[in-house]
Order: structure tokens, then C-alpha cells, then sequence
């Protein structure tokens, strides 16, 4: 589906990703240059309260940041699970 995606003349998908930064270096590699919209989770103050963020991969231009709440983790980044398990981004994931 992927392939028959990318081969199409009509470009009306938006290629995601989670943590994407190093997908890109590898669809790069593959000649496979296109949009992508990276999401990640993100500590940015370093108090574990972490933000949601969605970023265009090419030029890493934050589009959206949302704080969703306080996760007790070591660490700047959260997995896609970490991120489901903070209270908050449940919540916020039914609006």
C-alpha cells in the first residue's frame, strides 16, 4: 500500500512518523524525498512534564505543541506507549 502510495500522481497523503528523525535519513537514502510529518513527545523544560509536538520533518518547524502532562520518566523523549499512558493525553485523545 506504501508502494502504490508513493507512485500515485495525486500527493493527498501526509506521510507520518513517531520520532521519525532517523526514518528520514533512511527514506532519504532510498530516494524517497517526501513531506513527512514527524510527531514526538517531548520534555522540554527538564521537570518530566512532557509536550506533544508535531514538526515538519524537513525543516523541523514545531506546528503544533501541546502539554499533556507529567510522565516519571529519565529521559527527554517518550515512546509512543509512554505517551498513551500519561492520564492527560488519554483525555485529550477522546476530543
Amino acid at each position: 500500500q506504501l508502494r502504490q502510495s508513493l507512485n500515485t500522481s495525486r500527493n493527498n497523503l501526509t506521510r507520518v512518523v513517531w520520532n521519525g528523525h532517523l526514518e528520514k535519513t533512511i527514506l532519504k537514502r532510498l530516494d524517497l524525498d517526501y513531506s513527512i510529518l514527524n510527531i514526538t513527545c517531548y520534555d522540554k523544560y527538564f521537570n518530566k512534564n512532557f509536550y506533544i509536538q508535531l514538526e515538519k520533518l524537513c525543516n523541523r518547524e514545531i506546528i503544533f505543541d501541546l502539554d499533556i502532562g507529567k510522565y516519571g520518566k529519565t529521559g527527554r523523549l517518550l515512546n509512543l506507549v509512554e505517551t498513551h499512558n500519561i492520564p492527560d493525553a488519554k483525555y485529550m485523545c477522546k476530543i
